[in-house]
């Protein structure tokens, strides 16, 4: 207990030291407080202020639904992506074709003919043959155009329904500290939980408009998953740590026919009980961390950070 009380008081003036250090006070997410199941009628930078008092509170952030501008968002990046391929392809082929020795002095007009052109159909099989950069090079127009104008209606209409969170920037590090460690409402699971010190990326942001009974529900299956999962892992291991006790195992009735182990050669039987077991044991061992990787995006659902 002398130990556990030592090392709690070590992190908390570790942590305390690196939350009050310039470098780490100064950022904004310093001072951010993200609050996730907040009631709709909190959803509101002026009701916020009140409760949170309109000297702590510097700037408030009612995230909205932006299904749409994400999908088109995502929509452009794998244009992009599809962009930078193509043309890391026309590069290698047109600089691989000017490396290879010419026969004729007039095979320099091109350094890569149109027909080695990155192509493809835009349909499989049946769709027209089109030039790979050329074409996303237009799409990439258009999608641009259409992300700018999504972001416009997002900041201009008023009736896109909020996500339920906020992000409240307060004045200093004590002022969101206080909020991160208060109780902000009188309700269980509302206003609730908080994160603060996030970086954008840290942030799962599809995530933040999932109901409170939801996130619960998928945090009971999660862990439920989990529980299942070792409790299954059980049953084979357990069957392994039989296979040590051979000797144990042919005096049950019932498997009486493992009496052949004892017309075996004595380097032979001796592995049964001792290399097997930990052979099996190590391969199912070794399969936990795949399973549990698997299982791990299921995680993501579950919190926004």
């Amino acid at each position: 207990m002398y130990m556990i009380h030592r090392e709690a008081r070590f992190c908390y003036q570790i942590r305390q030291g690196y939350l009050s250090a310039p470098s780490q006070a100064g950022l904004v997410s310093s001072r951010t407080v993200l609050y996730l199941s907040v009631p709709k009628e909190y959803q509101d930078e002026k009701v916020l202020r009140k409760l949170l008092g309109e000297d702590n509170v510097r700037c408030v952030w009612v995230p909205k639904e932006t299904q749409e501008l994400e999908g088109k968002i995502e929509e452009r990046n794998d244009m992009a992506m599809k962009l930078e391929k193509a043309e890391i392809a026309l590069v290698k082929e047109a600089h691989a074709n000017f490396l290879k020795p010419k026969k004729h002095a007039d095979a320099e007009a091109k350094i890569l003919p149109d027909y080695k052109r990155p192509m493809h159909r835009l349909k499989p099989l049946i769709g027209a043959k089109v030039d790979t950069i050329e074409w996303s090079r237009d799409e990439l127009k258009k999608l641009n155009t259409e992300v700018e104008h999504l972001q416009a209606v997002y900041r201009e209409d008023t009736s896109i329904a909020n996500l339920g969170c906020v992000f409240v920037e307060f004045n200093g590090l004590r002022e969101a500290q206080s909020a991160l460690q208060s109780v902000t409402h009188h309700e269980p699971g509302r206003m609730t939980p908080r994160y603060t010190s996030l970086h954008p990326d840290d942030i799962i942001w599809s995530n933040l408009g999932i109901h409170r009974q939801s996130r619960s529900l998928r945090y009971l299956v999660y862990v439920g998953t989990m529980i299942g999962l070792v409790i299954a892992w059980s049953i084979p291991v357990s069957f392994i740590g039989t296979i040590s006790k051979v000797s144990y195992l042919r005096t049950i009735s019932w498997l009486s026919w493992l009496s052949f182990l004892d017309r075996l050669p004595s380097s032979i039987a001796g592995i049964i009980p001792g290399l097997l077991p930990t052979i099996l044991l190590t391969i199912i061992m070794s399969l936990l961390p795949l399973i549990l990787r698997c299982e791990l995006p299921l995680s993501r659902y579950v919190s926004s950070a």
